[in-house]
């Protein structure tokens, strides 16, 4: 696949009508020369007005649709061109966004990039004018290729760019306004622009990606304090090569072809992506919860199960987004009350109206994987409600619903598989147990051999290698859940549960299963390093033996979330995790009542990766 890049690069005037008729006609004049996908210099349509804060410049923002998609459509359409279209958007009543519209070669909008890092310097005060973007980052699919757009101070954060290229962009661009100070020019200013060049090529040779830079020239603003924008916009290659660069200060269009065969190429010698160490330091991910609303699972005891979730959320949603599943607009309302009055940040929460049987999505969410491509697909396996309750279908639908919503690929196995029921190491190993996928209770796929269930982790895992314990720990009605039991902390690393109390019903389980841990072996031959956690005293409620476990963690980005239950072995499990977790924060979570619906923190959330391609 080739496609030709256009970066239109001059100045703006006062007339913001009159800077749109200019650049409609250097866009048909990128066009004439070959140009498929045009880039605009950032809020193409006014000057530079963030060199000061004068509340009448609102008065210059657009809405979208508006002026600027209206006049576009028409050239896109007319020329076939893909165009994104840098505005000061104006998307509410006193909310104002620093944005590029993309459309496509149709004249369609295809969507929006709202600016995620606002400035606030001598001269870029931008703070005053925008809300930073709620939109992420996000790649689009356009006739020509997946393109994705960030904008100027954009420029100088790794990781937008690297999420740009994990949403499988082929090119990057960076509608920009930037340029010297009067008085720092002969000091700095080969430097800052040298500086401007070198960041946007190290995104290119990180990622892989080609990279265009759409910059502005002229002088804006009084001759002691204005900006003299230095122009020099320009395209790289994959490699961070310069294959196109414009002057510092001439009105210039630029052209230059693009080969996703040249990626492919870099990607090959110097393969960064594939050899991020993800184990290390964690995917930015999106997850997935179903707000609790079954209260038959804590009877009389409901009250403060939706507070657990709560407080959950508000850690989780601090550097990742979560996606919850609500029955109705009703229920959202209600969830949104609660989670405000907890202190979650709304701006990092979607909501999907979908009702479930239960709560407990690591079980009946899809289980996201990435195929040979790199692209984040969701296996459907199918939910039996435990092969114990007889509720379950609406949440067996939810995979289908998700990958929908999504637009994501759907794999369906065609077997019974719980996401609890499962650890893995991403490097080809997976845990399970027996008793939960093997025994003639509950039994998920009956009539079904070892050499199956393996031959099936293998085709949609990518498993090598299956490692089986026996059995789960006593009050576990999933009947042998590994996420209660034993976990992977890294590639070589596995945690287990272990009593010490001979009279207790889990001692003689996990005595068992640690022997066969420290047995196994890693794909190489080398013993894994095993590392135990206590079991608190049991729990129990109305006589009930409960399933508390401090091995039903969960791991964030950032932190890792332990259920944990005013027992004294509290502490010995918090402090053996952050030993196992040292880059983490370890925050522990009261799950007293939350057991009682015979699952914790684990057990309530499904995680989503990015796309790597």
């Amino acid at each position: 696949l080739t496609f030709r890049v256009g970066l239109v690069q001059t100045t703006s005037g006062p007339d913001p009508a009159l800077n749109t008729e200019r650049h409609v006609e250097l866009v048909r004049e990128a066009a004439r020369r070959g140009a498929q996908i045009v880039c605009l210099q950032e809020m193409y349509r006014s000057p530079y007005f963030c060199r000061e804060e004068n509340a009448g410049l609102f008065d210059w923002a657009e809405t979208v649709p508006g002026p600027s998609t209206e006049a576009f459509a028409k050239v896109a359409k007319e020329h076939s061109l893909v165009i994104i279209v840098p505005i000061f958007e104006k998307r509410a009543t006193g909310l104002y966004h620093n944005s590029a519209v993309i459309l496509d070669a149709d004249g369609s909008t295809l969507g929006l990039y709202r600016k995620m890092h606002i400035p606030d310097d001598p001269l870029f005060f931008e703070k005053f004018y925008f809300t930073p973007g709620d939109l992420g980052f996000r790649a689009f699919d356009t006739r020509y290729g997946r393109i994705a757009t960030l904008i100027c101070w954009d420029q100088w954060y790794p990781e937008g760019a690297r999420l740009a290229a994990l949403s499988g962009a082929n090119i990057l661009f960076y509608p920009t306004a930037i340029g010297w100070h009067p008085f720092e020019k002969a000091t700095h200013g080969a430097s800052q622009r040298a500086a401007w060049q070198t960041i946007q090529r190290s995104h290119a040779i990180a990622n892989g990606i080609y990279v265009a830079a759409a910059n502005r020239i002229g002088f804006e603003g009084p001759p002691d304090n204005g900006l003299e924008f230095w122009g020099s916009s320009f395209i790289s290659d994959p490699f961070g090569v310069v294959i196109a660069e414009a002057s510092v200060d001439k009105e210039e269009i630029l052209i230059a072809e693009c080969s996703t065969a040249r990626m492919e190429e870099v990607r090959r010698g110097w393969p960064f992506l594939r050899d991020r160490r993800i184990d290390a330091y964690g995917p930015i991910v999106n997850r997935w919860l179903a707000w609790p609303h079954e209260r038959s699972d804590w009877p009389g005891k409901f009250s403060p199960v939706p507070w657990v979730y709560a407080e959950f959320i508000r850690y989780v949603s601090l550097h990742e987004r979560v996606r919850i599943l609500v029955l109705d607009a009703a229920e959202r309302k209600s969830i949104e009350r609660v989670l405000r009055k907890a202190g979650v940040n709304l701006n990092a929460i979607d909501f999907y109206l979908r009702p479930t049987d239960r709560s407990w999505t690591r079980d009946f969410c899809p289980i996201f994987v990435h195929d040979a491509t790199g692209r984040t697909v969701a296996t459907d396996w199918i939910f039996n409600g435990w092969a114990k309750y007889p509720n379950h279908n609406r949440d067996n639908a939810i995979p289908k619903f998700v990958a929908s919503r999504l637009k994501m690929e759907r794999l369906e196995p065609g077997l019974v598989l719980e996401g609890g029921s499962i650890d893995v190491n991403g490097a080809g190993l997976l845990l399970t147990t027996e008793e939960c996928l093997l025994s003639d209770v509950q039994a998920r796929n009956p009539g079904h051999t070892r050499e199956q269930i393996e031959a099936a982790f293998a085709r949609y895992f990518g498993i090598r290698k299956t490692l089986w314990l026996n059995r789960g720990i006593a009050g576990d009605d999933t009947h042998g859940h590994v996420d209660d039991l034993a976990r992977f902390t890294g590639a070589r690393t596995i945690v287990t549960v272990v009593e010490p109390n001979k009279s207790d019903a889990n001692h003689e389980p996990l005595r068992e299963n640690l022997k066969l841990l420290r047995a196994m072996r890693t794909l190489d031959g080398q013993p894994f390093r095993i590392a135990t956690l206590p079991m608190p005293a049991p729990v129990y409620f109305d006589g009930q033996r409960l399933p508390a476990s401090y091995a039903n963690f969960y791991i964030a980005n950032r932190h890792v979330l332990v259920p944990v239950f005013n027992d004294p072995n509290d502490r010995v499990a918090l402090n053996t995790l952050a030993r196992l977790f040292p880059t983490r924060t370890i925050v522990p979570i009261y799950c007293g009542d939350l057991v009682l619906g015979l699952g914790t923190l684990h057990c309530m959330t499904q995680q989503q990766p990015l796309s790597l391609a």
